[in-house]
């Protein structure tokens, strides 16, 4: 029997027994295949919800990050509350009063009331509010929230942009204390108050029964407002429940009776369900084995009575956010799931006997007409694969398909040929532009190396000290600088625009400027070298003029220290000097403007602050790279707050060993995140 009869009876009785073997398979195991199938649909539905919500919670979040943090809130918060201390009215009084000129109804102010009030300082209030509600209307609007509020350190809730009836009240011992805004201001404060929580770190409140919505549901994230780190008041928002309920509604891939849904700690919903017309939210209780298991932090799918008495497979996993525990469900009737197994079996059946018959007839037809060329084709091509060298494929004449692909594997065959010879030169030339440019960088380290003051020069004048000198890349932005003075000596400490290659051009060019400050202030004081050094770099990039193409500078602390006296001076430009003494960490902060930069006036002037005596004390120049370093479980920046807390934890140890310990926090701290930043900071003793 030839090949050409075998191959189509192989493939029938192949394709017989598989139907029937799958037949039987099928109908023992369909509906647990089915089942399964229904598990992984549910789970992945499930994980695309907890994605979306955790995506819309964290960004909420930083947003509200971005506002509290922001100078437009700061200075809106510093300007209301001024506004609002300056109505001569007793708190209740003025509480029933700017309800009365704004609330729901005119949220924008009652003019007509207004002009009747003969108040003192109403009328400034109101042109305050005028001013800035606009924007918070606008962010409110864009945003989609229910709310913007802005509250004193006081507890007086100044602002309002929904003008709910706790505006203008005391949410601190006023009426609302109780509910969640006064629940989020003070825990709010609580953080700013406690050393071990991070100051500018948001508070959640779960939705709960909110007195001034009529007991309708309410949810609340707080932060905040911090001026120079101190805390001047609280920014909130009120969370709305629509955009929950949008991303948890989505009815894609969930039947006639699947839903997904989140459920509190105290079993309550906090989304709506997709089968019910009145709201849900802390209406419905769920206290399925489901839920149970999620709020213990469990991630899993079962079979469960769900909340409207239905058998369902269930999938549910736990959702975190702040301190905040929900279930995350997902699930479907049980009975809708194996409805489908009786359609599917039958349709199987009737799919198996006409892939039988077509098997059968295109194995005969296949095997006299292309299984012989196509082999030999996959021998060329295989053969192709091994040298890489082009070669004739077979049946190139023939007019059919088969000739069609043995003309297209032929083009392809001499086209790759020729790529990969391409490629090959290619390579071999980027190789030796990477050893090029490689070689460059590594010269322009040394170069750049070369002009930082020996070990030498330090050791002679300090008793001890330590540097720390990471560029980010090969080369950087940062740079120290050391001189001797006839009765003392100077050390600075510089961080430039940038890093890597153009940092490194801007070191050379404020070295120069120092070495000519040196030289034009003989007796160096520190601000003024501070005033030479930035005129000097405007005019060497030409940023003093109006034809100038750059915008660049650096921050700049240097220390002026007097032998004789063991008396220290220090000027920075937006540069801070940390000292230790016995146990306390000061920070002497310079001035706030930085050098060169076009926004400087070209005769800026620095002061010199007179520190004192060195004795018993320990000094610290720091570039910002350490505390910008993000890092840590929350993926926030190190900080000065955490710096300071290291250096008071070491101040009284070796300067060498309090140099390994600096790098071993940021090591620790930075984990597996990038470097942002060049590292620099020279800590030391006179």
């Amino acid at each position: 029997m030839t090949f050409r009869l075998k191959f189509p009876l192989f493939v029938a009785f192949s394709a017989v027994i598989t139907a029937i073997t799958f037949g039987v398979i099928s109908y023992v195991n369909l509906s647990g295949s089915l089942l399964d199938e229904a598990e992984e649909q549910l789970q992945t539905l499930r994980t695309i919800r907890h994605t979306a919500l955790v995506s819309y919670l964290k960004q909420t979040e930083q947003t509200l990050a971005v506002l509290a943090s922001s100078s437009a809130v700061k200075n809106t918060l510093f300007e209301t509350e001024a506004a609002w201390e300056g109505i001569d009215l007793p708190p209740d009084r003025k509480t029933e009063v700017l309800q009365r000129l704004y609330n729901a109804v005119t949220p924008t102010g009652d003019l007509k009331t207004l002009k009747t009030l003969k108040i003192d300082g109403l009328q400034n209030y109101a042109r305050t509010h005028f001013r800035l509600n606009d924007w918070f209307q606008l962010v409110r609007e864009q945003l989609g929230y229910f709310d913007i509020s802005l509250m004193t350190l006081d507890g007086d809730l100044i602002y309002s942009a929904d003008k709910g009836r706790e505006f203008a009240t005391n949410v601190m011992d006023g009426a609302w204390k109780d509910e969640g805004i006064g629940r989020a201001f003070r825990r709010v404060l609580d953080a700013v108050d406690d050393p071990a929580d991070d100051q500018d770190r948001a508070i959640f409140i779960d939705f709960s029964p909110y007195g001034p919505l009529e007991g309708r549901p309410a949810a609340f994230l707080a932060m905040p407002v911090l001026d120079s780190g101190d805390p001047v008041g609280v920014m909130a928002i009120q969370m709305p429940t629509a955009r929950i309920n949008k991303i948890l509604q989505v009815t894609d891939g969930m039947g006639e009776t699947g839903e997904t849904y989140l459920v509190g700690n105290d079993q309550l919903m906090r989304s709506d369900s997709r089968f019910s017309d009145p709201s849900t939210i802390l209406k419905s209780a769920v206290n399925t084995q489901a839920v149970a298991r999620a709020l213990e932090g469990e991630t899993g799918i079962g079979i469960t009575i769900n909340y409207r008495g239905y058998e369902a497979l269930s999938s549910y996993q736990p959702l975190d956010f702040l301190g905040t525990r929900w279930a995350l469900i997902a699930e479907m009737d049980r009975k809708e799931i194996e409805q489908s197994i009786v359609d599917l079996r039958r349709d199987m059946t009737a799919i198996g006997l006409a892939v039988t018959l077509a098997l059968a007839l295109g194995g005969y037809f296949l095997s006299s007409v292309t299984i012989r060329p196509l082999a030999q084709i996959s021998e060329a091509f295989a053969t192709f694969g091994q040298t890489h060298q082009a070669a004739d494929i077979p049946h190139t004449d023939r007019q059919d398909e088969i000739g069609e692909m043995a003309r297209t594997f032929d083009q392809v065959s001499h086209e790759v040929g020729a790529y990969i010879k391409e490629r090959q030169r290619a390579e071999a030339n980027l190789s030796k532009a990477h050893g090029i440019i490689s070689g460059s960088i590594d010269y322009a380290s040394r170069i750049q190396r070369s002009i930082l003051p020996p070990a030498s020069f330090l050791d002679e004048d300090l008793s001890e000290h330590f540097v720390i000198w990471e560029p980010r890349d090969r080369v950087g932005g940062d740079l120290y600088w050391y001189r001797r003075l006839p009765d003392g000596f100077l050390i600075a400490l510089a961080d430039c625009t940038g890093h890597g290659i153009p940092g490194a051009f801007l070191t050379m060019i404020a070295t120069g400027a120092m070495d000519r400050a040196s030289r034009e202030e003989p007796d160096g004081d520190p601000g003024r070298m501070l005033s030479i050094i930035n005129k000097s770099v405007q005019k060497s990039l030409r940023q003093h003029r109006t034809d100038g193409e750059s915008d660049d500078g650096l921050d700049m602390g240097i220390c002026r220290i007097h032998r004789g006296t063991r008396r220290l001076s220090f000027a920075g430009a937006k540069f801070d000097l940390f000292v230790a003494s016995a146990d306390t960490i000061e920070s002497i902060k310079g001035d706030r403007c930085g050098i060169g930069y076009r926004n400087i006036p070209l005769d800026q002037t620095f002061d010199t602050i007179d520190v004192g005596s060195t004795e018993g004390c320990a000094f610290y120049l720091s570039t910002d790279g350490l505390t910008d370093q993000i890092g840590g479980e929350r993926r926030r920046m190190f900080g000065k707050k955490r710096f300071k807390t290291l250096l008071r934890s070491i101040a009284g140890n070796p300067m060498p060993d309090q140099k390994q310990a600096i790098l071993e926090a940021l090591k620790h701290y930075q984990g597996r995140e990038p470097r942002r930043d060049d590292i620099s900071i020279i800590g030391f003793k006179v």
